[in-house]
């Protein structure tokens, strides 16, 4: 079982509740443990990185410049950079 599988699992079965899926799977499959929790780490980091592109896209759409927004998040400065790059049509970003 590898952690595709594992990821096709949660997001084809619609799980709602993935600690509840980390530990059922943990439980009845114990050597795939490991695996487990690097899948439910990555996870966790991309749920993450979601949350603060979106944050950076609405503060741009607000208004705020990119240093504004480094300042008052304190996010890192070439992530925002890269989220700005990556979603705008601004791909000179002086900061």
């Amino acid at each position: 079982m590898s952690s595709r599988i594992l990821q096709y699992l949660m997001q084809e079965g619609d799980c709602q509740d993935n600690e509840k899926f980390f530990s059922y799977v943990t439980e009845h499959a114990p050597k795939y443990g490991e695996e487990i929790m690097t899948l439910a780490q990555q996870l966790k980091q991309e749920g993450g990185l979601a949350i603060m592109q979106s944050s950076v896209l609405n503060m741009l759409k607000k208004g705020l410049t990119p240093v504004e927004i480094i300042d008052f998040t304190g996010f890192d400065k070439k992530e925002v950079i890269e989220i700005i790059k990556a979603n705008t049509e601004d791909k000179d970003i002086k900061i």
